[in-house]
């Protein structure tokens, strides 16, 4: 077992080399080997260049991991979300800017919803046990999640582990995703247990998490292990990690 260890770097603002040289440092106190044939998972739930300006990922700092996949070698690079609502998450991730971004680091982004999936057997859970996974996720050598740390209305935070909804397909979503929704986040661990979390806390944000209010704490949480990630992720939001339900049902499980 590798140690669980969590770096929160001071990033003041959303400039991809400064990020992308955090990111290098960090993944090389981690001790961590990257693998080509990478799968990065960011959070892209809603967006609109109008009034929904804070909900994702930021680009800058997905650009700023692939910079570092580069320099490392890395070339087989696949970015990929399924949106919330059942709206095509493509719109999602066109008003968020990465397909500008794509287009501008020439890597390709991936509406979930709309590529292969496979049926994976999930041994440990409780209420999905079988998902339709993509196979960009199933057959990826290792694993990114980037998520954006937000408030959440009912789960008390969004970070690693609940950025692990937008790997089900529309169809599959909303299963359970009630009063038994921490133990699915919990559920799809299994299946979305990535190999780095790269957390944007430059902005955190408030209010309902789909549309929120930013906060500019500037930060970047780096980290091998996505529950330490969520620990940390939790007291930075003010909460005690044993009250976040899905934390303590993942230390459990």
């Amino acid at each position: 077992m590798i140690k669980p260890k969590v770096i929160v770097n001071k990033c003041e603002d959303y400039n991809v080399n400064a990020i992308t040289d955090i990111i290098n440092k960090s993944i090389k106190n981690l001790n961590i080997e990257l693998k080509d044939k990478v799968f990065i998972k960011p959070n892209v739930v809603t967006a609109n260049k109008q009034y929904i300006f804070n909900s994702y990922t930021h680009p800058a700092v997905v650009e700023a991991m692939v910079n570092v996949l580069r320099q490392h070698s890395i070339s087989d690079i696949t970015i990929g979300e399924s949106g919330g609502y059942g709206i095509p998450s493509r719109l999602f991730l066109k008003e968020a800017g990465y397909f500008d971004m794509a287009q501008r680091i020439d890597v390709p982004v991936m509406d979930l919803n709309e590529h292969p999936v496979i049926s994976v057997q999930l041994t440990k859970g409780k209420w999905h046990k079988e998902i339709e996974l993509s196979k960009y996720i199933a057959e990826a050598n290792f694993k990114i999640w980037m998520p954006k740390l937000k408030y959440h209305i009912f789960a008390s935070i969004t970070n690693a582990l609940k950025l692990n909804i937008g790997i089900l397909t529309h169809k599959e979503r909303m299963l359970y995703h009630d009063y038994r929704i921490h133990e699915k986040i919990v559920d799809l661990l299994e299946a979305g247990y990535p190999d780095l979390v790269v957390s944007d806390a430059i902005d955190i944000t408030y209010g309902f998490e789909s549309a929120p209010y930013p906060v500019r704490l500037g930060a970047l949480l780096i980290s091998n292990d996505p529950l330490a990630c969520d620990v940390v992720a939790a007291y930075i939001m003010n909460y005690r990690p044993q009250d976040v339900l899905h934390l303590r049902i993942a230390a459990e499980r």
